[in-house]
């Protein structure tokens, strides 16, 4: 459904809209991601951040292929079992791709017909979601009970590890661009005061089906065993293992 989604994703919680664009120049060479929907998974590795340019890259692939628990052994590997490796390339300025790189065709993709998910989301302001509009745990307190229910938090894992920061939720409204999105609220669940507080460990898409994405795992330091060449001529970068 949403192949391409991470091509997918912050400030102390704060009630007024605000955008992740600077918040993501916390983010380190190596930091990553894995996210599970349905039987896929999406591996999404932050490989350059800068004031101008973000570099990520994303493996995709059936989640029963990728049985690692070591997701660096797994990469290095040259992930068995993946479907798609790229890395694209994203001014910060406009939000617009710059370049896709098929890793497994060794050439540069059309980036015109692609649904971009994480160049979209830089561009939109995000809002706190009210209290009232959170997830609880537990069934609603009858007419006239005080709610005791305390608030539903996705689970968040760092290196393997289970962790237990603080969680902020925040909604943003897709755009009307003709998408599987298209004018869908979304919901995003970040570790607020956790090691990587900038991508989403959980994502909902409110629709006639919801769809929810979770994060699997997150880390720091993941290597890659495909390296660039030159991160400014993309006609001349072709990246190499």
């Amino acid at each position: 459904m949403y192949k391409t989604l991470f091509l997918l994703l912050l400030l102390p919680l704060q009630l007024v809209a605000f955008s992740l664009k600077q918040e993501i120049l916390k983010a380190k060479s190596g930091d990553f991601m894995v996210y599970s929907y349905k039987e896929s998974l999406v591996l999404l590795r932050i490989r350059d951040v800068s004031p101008t340019l973000l570099i990520v890259e994303e493996i995709s692939s059936p989640r029963q292929a990728a049985t690692a628990t070591n997701w660096q052994e797994w990469v290095t590997k040259e992930a068995p079992g993946h479907t798609s490796w790229t890395i694209t390339r994203i001014a910060m300025a406009t939000g617009k791709v710059i370049s896709i790189f098929s890793v497994d065709q060794g050439e540069f993709l059309d980036t015109n017909p692609a649904f971009m998910f994480l160049p979209t989301l830089l561009e939109l302001p995000l809002k706190p979601v009210e209290a009232h509009e959170r997830k609880y745990v537990g069934a609603e307190p009858l007419e006239g009970e005080v709610d005791n229910r305390r608030l539903w938090k996705p689970k968040i894992i760092f290196e393997q590890k289970e962790i237990f920061p603080k969680i902020a939720a925040f909604r943003v409204r897709w755009p009307d661009d003709a998408s599987e999105l298209s004018g869908k609220p979304i919901d995003l669940y970040f570790a607020e005061d956790g090691p990587i507080p900038y991508l989403p460990y959980w994502i909902e898409v409110f629709a006639a089906q919801k769809a929810k994405i979770s994060a699997l795992d997150s880390g720091h330091g993941l290597t890659s065993p495909v390296r660039l060449l030159s991160y400014e001529h993309p006609e001349k970068s072709i990246p190499q293992k």
